[in-house]
C-alpha cells in the first residue's frame, strides 16, 4: 500500500484496540513517544555542546 497505507494500518490497529480490549497493540503509546523525545533532546544537546549528555 505504500506510505498512505501506513497511516491506514496504524489507525486500524488503534481503533481495533479500543473495540477489542484483548487485541494486540503494535503501536507506540505516550510513554514511548516521551522517551523518544527525551533521546532526541539529548542528541541535540550533545551535538550543540560536542559532549556526551546523560539521559
Amino acid at each position: 500500500e505504500g506510505f498512505p497505507g501506513a497511516f491506514y494500518q496504524g489507525f486500524k490497529q488503534f481503533y481495533r484496540s479500543l473495540l477489542e480490549p484483548g487485541a494486540r497493540r503494535d503501536y507506540a503509546d505516550f510513554a514511548a513517544g516521551a522517551r523518544d523525545m527525551e533521546l532526541c533532546e539529548a542528541a541535540f544537546q550533545s551535538a550543540a555542546s560536542g559532549q556526551w549528555v546523560g539521559v
